[in-house]
């Protein structure tokens, strides 16, 4: 399934990766899926937030820093 085409192109994209990976992405995921900058990759995860299309799944991963990140979902049923 497809975002609903008002959303920009970035958003489309963390959208997508997170569709794909239903057990959620970090930060760090989302960067890797979507080849966007890990800068724009948390301001494009945040706007969703605020639009309340994506949620923090209460879930930490270990990053490749070694520290743990939020583990970031889409909320189903809202884009499609």
């Amino acid at each position: 399934m497809e975002p609903k085409p008002y959303l920009p192109a970035h958003q489309r994209a963390v959208i997508k990766a997170l569709y794909a990976h239903p057990g959620g992405l970090t930060d760090q995921d989302i960067q890797a899926a979507t080849m966007l900058p890990d800068d724009s990759a948390r301001r494009v995860r945040s706007d969703l937030v605020k639009m309340g299309l994506v949620v923090d799944s209460g879930i930490k991963r270990e990053i490749l820093s070694g520290r743990n990140a939020a583990v970031w979902r889409v909320i189903t049923g809202r884009l499609f």
